[in-house]
């Protein structure tokens, strides 16, 4: 087969994909390694905008674990400081597989952020 009729097979994210992996070996950069998988988690539209907002950044996308560490935290400060509810009953509920440490410190950060910084609505984007 030519090249031509392979290429003509591929749909956009195997397209973007192939694109994003010679970038990588172009940039001969470790950052780059992941990116071509990003075509197959993201459509088009959202690739594009990811790199419109973040082209040129470098940035470490959390895990699974450190975001339910933070919900665990959110969840903590619904029941203490919005339900009024004890301590050790709210640590009962918020602490489904995390230390409580963890839970106490994402806690802690979540209060002093919001109360020091006005989190707005962006319109669901």
């Amino acid at each position: 087969m030519s090249i031509k009729s392979e290429l003509e097979r591929l749909k956009d994210m195997d397209i973007i994909s192939l694109l994003l992996f010679a970038l990588f070996k172009l940039k001969e950069s470790d950052e780059y390694s992941s990116l071509s998988e990003l075509s197959y988690v993201l459509d088009k539209k959202n690739l594009l905008r990811l790199c419109e907002f973040f082209g040129g950044c470098t940035i470490t996308i959390p895990t699974i674990d450190e975001l339910e560490t933070m919900l665990g935290g959110l969840l903590l400060y619904q029941y203490i400081d919005i339900d009024k509810m004890p301590v050790e009953e709210a640590m009962t509920l918020a602490d489904n597989k995390h230390q409580a440490k963890e839970i106490k410190d994402a806690y802690r950060i979540i209060k002093d952020v919001l109360t020091d910084y006005s989190i707005s609505d962006r319109g669901g984007r």
